[in-house]
């Protein structure tokens, strides 16, 4: 893909929804907030991919036994998550939710279709 196209994927991306300037920084990385989900995304310059991931909230205690075998499931060959992984960061009991894709040079209109999925998904969890 390239950190210059990944650039130009968020500009146009930026475009798109109205809002001005959308830019990594130089380590690749950009978040932007939508619907109380901030989304991470940083571009993995040693395999030309992106890695998005965010996260999705907080498991209470009392719920992390009877939620595991159902994230655990949703996991199982990325089968619910469109390819993703979810995971539980341990101390914050903060839901991940992750994605590594490969976008063709060619294929601007793919960088739409990739973060639109990770969205669904992360609203499909939420709920």
């Amino acid at each position: 893909m390239g950190i210059d196209l990944f650039q130009t994927l968020l500009a146009e991306m930026g475009n798109d929804s109205g809002i001005a300037e959308l830019k990594a920084d130089d380590s690749g990385f950009y978040a932007i907030e939508a619907d109380d989900i901030v989304c991470n995304m940083q571009y993995v310059f040693d395999t030309n991919s992106l890695y998005i991931f965010a996260e999705l909230g907080e498991i209470p205690t009392h719920l992390l036994g009877r939620l595991a075998q159902k994230f655990l499931s949703a996991n199982l060959f990325g089968i619910e998550t469109g390819g993703g992984t979810l995971a539980l960061e341990k101390e914050s009991r903060q839901l991940i939710f992750g994605y590594l894709t490969h976008i063709p040079q060619s294929q601007i209109e793919g960088f739409n279709l990739a973060m639109q999925e990770p969205k669904v998904i992360a609203h499909k969890t939420q709920t």
